[in-house]
This record gives C-alpha cells, structure tokens and sequence, in this order.
C-alpha cells in the first residue's frame, strides 16, 4: 500500500458515431455525422505522490466495428478490434515514462478517449488516434461533459 491521489475528468471525442441513418427507403445503418451520441469520455487517474501514474482508467461509449474512411495501404478497412493494444501503445509512448510500462488495459474504449483527452487542452483533431493527454497527465476538469453530442 502507498499514499496516493485520484483526480476525475471528462472530455469530449468525436470518435464515436449514430450509426442509424434516415435513407429515402427507412432506416440504414451508415454513419449519421449529425446524428445523436454521448460524445464523451470519462477519466479517472490515480497518482502516487511523486506525480506518476497508477492507474488512469478511461470509459467511452463505443463498440468496435469497420471504420469507414480508414484503410490499410491494401486498401482494405481497418476494424477497432484492438482497441486495448493501441491504447497500451499509445500510453507507453505519450503519457508514462520509460520506466513505468503499461501492464494491462482493460477498457477497450481507451483508444478513443485519447481524443477527448485532446479536447481538455481545448484542441480537437476530430479522430481519435491524433491525440493529447492532458487528463492522462494530470488535468482535473469539472465532472460534466462539454458536448453531449453533436
């Protein structure tokens, strides 16, 4: 056991989307751009004393499917299948240091956070793989969501 600090914040992502789209023959699944969703992410980070990281645990509403306009360089479409890996990854060159590795994520909503983690330091790259981590870092911001939805 350690002495330690938790701080809360939640932020905004465009990552997710409506998937139900209005077509002139009723409902399609697609991706409604305009359409209504909770557009937000919530972080919890946990701290020791010295500053660095415990545990950050993210939430976001999204389940794993093809994403449109993102392909491989055979031109196939990426899948969000490896939400965890990628966030791991991404924890490990961004937010950590060196020393302290990633052991293990268990939200698989990570990854898209990490856009919203972008949007407390009030800037939006509208994807979540182009990201910041000021929350990650240690940004408390108020417990409400900024947007949401679109």
């Amino acid at each position: 056991m350690r002495r330690a600090r938790t701080g809360f914040g939640i932020g905004t992502s465009r990552v997710n989307v409506q998937r139900d789209m209005p077509t002139p023959y009723g409902w399609s699944l697609g991706a409604d751009d305009n359409g209504p969703v909770y557009g937000c992410a919530d972080v919890t980070r946990i701290e020791g004393e010295d500053g660095r990281p415990i545990v950050v645990l993210v939430n976001h509403a999204v389940q794993s499917s093809a994403m449109n306009g993102s392909v491989t360089q055979a031109g196939e479409r990426q899948v969000t299948a490896d939400l965890a890996g990628a966030t791991n990854r991404w924890m490990e060159e961004s937010v950590l240091p060196a020393s302290q590795p990633v052991r293990q994520v268990l939200s698989a909503t990570w990854v898209f956070a990490r856009s919203a983690l972008r949007n407390l330091r009030g800037t939006d790259r509208r994807g979540g793989l182009g990201v910041g981590g000021a929350a990650a870092a240690g940004v408390v911001h108020p417990l409400r969501c900024p947007s949401p939805g679109r």
